[in-house]
């Protein structure tokens, strides 16, 4: 058990990867935000599948990609905002399991 939060602290907390996968991240956000925003438009503006998963994914890779291109001295955000990222799609996985689809 103490190996594994060790090994999850050294992911969390290690330094930010650069502004190349930073902006890799931040390409994938505005791919979804696009995409999202697309979806919207061709089926009305429904809440159906697509566009609440897509939006919250995109939360998610904005995050990552702030969080890579932050300077190397900043690891206490840069870790809140990969804690921040990886919260969003669990909580997503949490809300499909637990709310009955009608």
């Amino acid at each position: 058990m103490l190996k594994s939060i060790e090994v999850v602290s050294q992911v969390v907390f290690r330094e930010p990867d650069g502004q190349k996968q930073g902006l890799l991240f931040a390409g994938l956000s505005a791919g979804c935000v696009l995409l999202w925003v697309s979806v919207g438009v061709i089926f009305g503006g429904s809440n159906d599948w697509p566009s609440p998963f897509l939006l919250f994914i995109s939360l998610a890779w904005g995050f990552l990609g702030i969080a890579e291109s932050l300077p190397p001295s900043r690891q206490r955000l840069v870790a809140t905002l990969r804690i921040g990222a990886i919260s969003i799609p669990v909580a997503m996985v949490i809300h499909l399991a637990l709310v009955p689809a009608f």
